[in-house]
């Protein structure tokens, strides 16, 4: 049964080209396996306190993403993880978060802002929800601060052009 899901799952992510008249080709972009996006320290907002006493107050910490990663901004690139839905109509998504763990979702814990990569589908196109199943999503990367308001989200961005499905394991 999970060989035909994974089968399944491999043809629809062949289908789940973004834009059919586009020859996007896998060799076209740069892999980038979140052991490179996530190789320094960047947390959540919240974590961004170095806790002091009362006394001596608290300590605000500078996140700053490294020169390496923001010169990856606009580059074609690959990034293998799990999809969690953020914009879904049914069962089409829209955009979803690629993020490096599967236990990134409900008991696990929560990833770090350079732990996920916020991906918008082309207007008008969609892709299928592929639970429990490393994806490899290609498209255009985008590098800094994503904010909602004054919260920041995310510093990874892209706009998908394709993607496909992987054996487990293996990106």
């Amino acid at each position: 049964m999970r060989r035909l899901m994974l089968a399944l799952a491999l043809l629809a992510a062949c289908l789940a080209r973004a834009d059919d008249a586009a020859p996007y080709k896998p060799e076209d972009y740069r892999l980038l396996p979140f052991d490179i996006l996530a190789a320094f320290p960047y947390d959540l907002p919240g974590g961004e306190s170095v806790w002091g006493s009362p006394a001596t107050g608290f300590k605000t910490v500078r996140q700053v993403i490294p020169e390496s990663i923001l010169a990856l901004n606009g580059s074609k690139a690959a990034v293998t993880g799990y999809m969690i839905p953020l914009d879904l109509d049914g069962v089409m998504v829209h955009s979803f978060a690629l993020v490096r763990s599967r236990m990134s979702c409900c008991y696990g814990r929560a990833p770090k802002l350079n732990e996920w990569v916020l991906v918008d589908l082309p207007k008008g196109k969609h892709t299928y929800y592929f639970k429990d199943i490393p994806m490899t999503v290609y498209g255009a990367l985008a590098v800094g601060e994503v904010k909602e308001g004054a919260q920041v989200t995310g510093i990874y961005k892209m706009v998908m052009d394709m993607m496909r499905a992987e054996q487990e394991g293996r990106p």
